[in-house]
């Protein structure tokens, strides 16, 4: 028997259609950058004290290299250190972190989540990126307080919440005044404005 005979397909009304993506001009990724830079000031001040940086923590440096690698979020979260070769100026991808649900905490109805680290998503998932300078301004970044073997944490060593690192994503958005969806921007967008990068400037 086909099960298939007893859906009743969706009519046109009642499907979304799926979004166009967005990605960021040459101007917009460099403008994304400065904002990542941004210090406190007497006649500008966001966030913080004067002289600290707007954007504290690590999620800046993480959503910039996003931008100048093309990585997914959860390539970036499993790269490690020793993927990382300074003096080559390269990046290794070969793994990705998922974080799951683990222990059910009855009490309080929550569940403890704990990061899982598989290979890449595809075969050619596994690679070895050229770096640019934006790209090592942010591992320079991620760098100056090391607290676990893995790039992409937070300053206390942890894992970094998708959420957390897309929330500082659209407000360094809305605060550069790029004009794109804020509200349906997103890290995997990033992704698509660096290969959209790569094309405009002739790679193959």
């Amino acid at each position: 028997k086909n099960p298939l005979l007893t859906v009743t397909v969706p009519s046109k009304d009642n499907v979304k259609e799926s979004k166009e993506i967005e990605i960021l001009t040459d101007e917009q990724m460099n403008k994304l950058f400065i904002e990542a830079q941004k210090v406190n000031t007497y006649s500008s001040r966001i966030n913080g004290k004067i002289g600290e940086t707007v954007y504290r923590g690590n999620n800046k440096y993480i959503i910039i290299l996003i931008l100048y690698t093309g990585m997914r979020i959860g390539e970036a979260l499993a790269v490690t250190w020793n993927d990382y070769n300074k003096k080559e100026k390269t990046l290794t991808i070969h793994s990705n972190l998922v974080r799951v649900k683990d222990v059910y905490d009855k009490d309080t109805d929550t569940y403890s989540r704990k990061d899982v680290i598989n290979s890449t998503k595809t075969r050619s998932g596994t690679r070895i990126i050229k770096l640019p300078k934006k790209a090592i301004w942010a591992l320079d970044g991620l760098s100056k307080d090391k607290k676990s073997q893995r790039i992409c944490v937070t300053t206390t060593g942890n894992t970094p919440s998708q959420s957390s690192i897309t929330r500082t994503l659209k407000c360094m958005l809305s605060n550069a005044e790029i004009d794109v969806d804020i509200k349906h921007f997103g890290l995997h967008d990033l992704r698509h404005t660096y290969a959209s990068y790569q094309i405009r400037h002739g790679t193959d």
